[in-house]
């Protein structure tokens, strides 16, 4: 069965949202409570009563955004506080405050996220602001799902979002080595999350890399792997400087059947990912002298028609209703582009053609704007 990008998008944000990130939420509210508490109980007391009952002074008249369980007034004083844990439930609703401590794995991100945003005199306002968007943009969003929402844009705003909280964060006062494991886990799940949208539930020519070719380990090729990354780098580079030189590249692997053209092209695409060579996105596309009836139109299909119409329509939404089958070649292409275009406008991406035995004036389309073309061939195409 294929999964969705909406879906993988939304499992990608959650595991982030629910895992390193929210230890390292756990770790700072629990730190800067500690504090916060012993402040409270300096000056208000919070932790006692008066041996009559009567009223102790209320932080809560000084802005405090305290949801008391029950009316306070002057029959009712306020209730008695007796640890940070139960400082922290006082700035959610009941039915969020159901741990017994901080660190416990049930002070989940929405109870993190609504002690942050609660609280500006202990975390500072830049911290309350970036905690109420990552709730607005990602985790209301993520619990209540709306397929429609689920894209690679969302995916982009959501990762944005993550590194606000954590630049927040760490100028309140944050143990910096821990913000920067966190960072470290967010970019790695942003680099994953990509593979993951582009690979899962996908077979050849949606998903980037070749399923059956994902996982192998490339020996023997470390001079060629070298000379690929380097001009990939290199064009990479001067794309984004905005230099007068050509950032177009095209790299042609020829050599006769069994060599290792296409783990090379897979060896340098998984490599491209790892480092975010090309956030406009790495795309595998087979080509093919081959023509063959559509089973859909019953009209003749180039094998690089048939790939471009089936990478169009994993690349796009679950609900989107367009019939690739019955477009034009030209179309496709263009379709292709703006995909790319929608995705960034300043940055680059990668095609690889792969089964290239010459080069028509179809492949010759496939040299998008902005492009970087690795072509596999057994023969020099002319």
């Amino acid at each position: 069965m294929e999964v969705k990008d909406c879906f993988k998008v939304h499992f990608v944000v959650g595991l982030v949202m629910n895992d390193d990130y929210m230890d390292l939420l756990r770790y700072h509210i629990d730190t800067a409570f500690k504090k916060f508490f012993g402040k409270l109980v300096n000056i208000y007391q919070i932790n006692a009563r008066d041996a009559n009952g009567r009223r102790l002074r209320d932080p809560k008249e000084r802005g405090y955004g305290f949801k008391y369980r029950t009316p306070v007034d002057d029959d009712h004083p306020p209730p008695q506080i007796r640890d940070r844990h139960e400082l922290a439930k006082l700035y959610l609703e009941p039915k969020m405050a159901l741990f017994n401590e901080i660190t416990d794995s049930c002070f989940d991100v929405s109870a993190a996220l609504g002690v942050l945003r609660g609280e500006p005199e202990c975390f500072g306002k830049k911290v309350q602001s970036a905690a109420d968007e990552l709730r607005r943009i990602g985790r209301n969003k993520w619990a209540h799902v709306n397929k429609k929402e689920w894209n690679r844009s969302m995916f982009n705003n959501c990762f944005i979002t993550f590194h606000k909280l954590l630049t927040a964060l760490e100028e309140s006062g944050c143990d910096k080595e821990r913000i920067k494991n966190a960072r470290k886990h967010v970019n790695h799940w942003k680099s994953r999350g990509m593979k993951l949208i582009n690979c899962i539930g996908s077979g050849p020519p949606e998903c980037p890399l070749p399923p059956s070719k994902a996982n192998f380990i490339l020996t023997g090729r470390h001079e060629e792997m070298e000379l690929i990354m380097s001009i990939l780098e290199a064009g990479t580079k001067r794309g984004r400087s905005g230099g007068s030189g050509n950032s177009k590249k095209h790299i042609l692997l020829t050599g006769l059947g069994g060599t290792g053209k296409t783990s090379l092209a897979v060896e340098a695409s998984n490599s491209c990912w790892t480092l975010g060579l090309f956030p406009g996105g790495i795309y595998w596309i087979s080509s093919g002298n081959e023509t063959t009836q559509d089973s859909r139109t019953g009209s003749p299909r180039t094998t690089l028609e048939r790939s471009l119409v089936s990478l169009l329509r994993n690349l796009h939404d679950v609900t989107d209703t367009t019939n690739w089958n019955e477009m034009s070649f030209d179309d496709l292409v263009i379709n292709l582009e703006n995909h790319i275009r929608m995705k960034t406008e300043t940055d680059r991406a990668l095609i690889v053609i792969d089964n290239l035995d010459a080069v028509s004036d179809q492949e010759r389309r496939l040299f998008i704007r902005r492009s970087t073309s690795i072509l596999r061939s057994r023969t020099c195409p002319s």
